[in-house]
């Protein structure tokens, strides 16, 4: 019983050391979004072909795979791992507009963790001594795009009182967006204010270590 208390609290400690920074969730601040807003992060975003839902998405996983293994760099990696971001955060919300709540938990899982690739290989072009400001730059952007769509996704199942059946896929999908500004905004002071939802009184530093390739 002891063996298996401390297997427990070294798989929470190990969790929470992951996590670059920890937000209070229970203090979400989204801005509001209109339809305009949300229809232009749609557009640009990259296009969706196939959605978690579809049978054939297995093949979108493979062909997203086999185009990462052959980027020949951590940064070519993080440029890619951020686009897939995007896209992971766009199928949660067209899924979650499909009313399939379980699937856009699900997505918002899928996005959390795309979010977290990234953040490692960021990490591990910064710590190769690379000048990473280019790939900041990009990553800004695309950074509100997926903004408006969380907040679409909060505002909307606030509404409609579907919140508590995204939870938890939302609470992840919140801190590690947060963590990936914080990231960015230490190449590019001053980007966190930009974004609404992030606060300075929600983050707790933490120790950050880098994650397998």
């Amino acid at each position: 019983m002891k063996i298996f208390s401390f297997v427990l609290i070294v798989f929470f400690l190990v969790l929470s050391i992951n996590f670059g920074r920890v937000f209070a969730h229970g203090s979400y601040q989204f801005p509001e979004v209109n339809p305009g807003q949300i229809n232009e992060s749609l557009q640009k975003i990259v296009p969706i072909r196939f959605l978690p839902t579809s049978p054939l998405f297995f093949t979108i996983q493979v062909k997203e795979a086999l185009s990462r293994m052959f980027k020949p760099s951590a940064e070519k990696r993080a440029s890619f791992d951020f686009v897939v971001a995007g896209k992971r955060i766009k199928e949660a919300y067209l899924m979650f507009e499909a009313n399939d709540l379980a699937a856009a938990g699900k997505g918002l899982v899928r996005y959390s963790l795309q979010l977290e690739k990234y953040a490692a290989q960021f990490e591990k072009t910064k710590s190769q001594n690379q000048d990473v400001t280019t790939l900041a730059n990009e990553v800004a952007e695309g950074l509100r795009d997926q903004e408006v769509l969380l907040s679409a996704i909060f505002q909307k199942s606030k509404e409609n009182e579907t919140f508590d059946e995204l939870d938890v896929g939302f609470d992840d999908a919140y801190s590690n967006f947060g963590r990936t500004v914080f990231l960015i905004n230490e190449v590019k002071p001053g980007l966190k204010n930009r974004f609404k939802s992030i606060t300075g009184d929600d983050v707790i530093p933490a120790p950050s270590y880098p994650t397998p390739f």
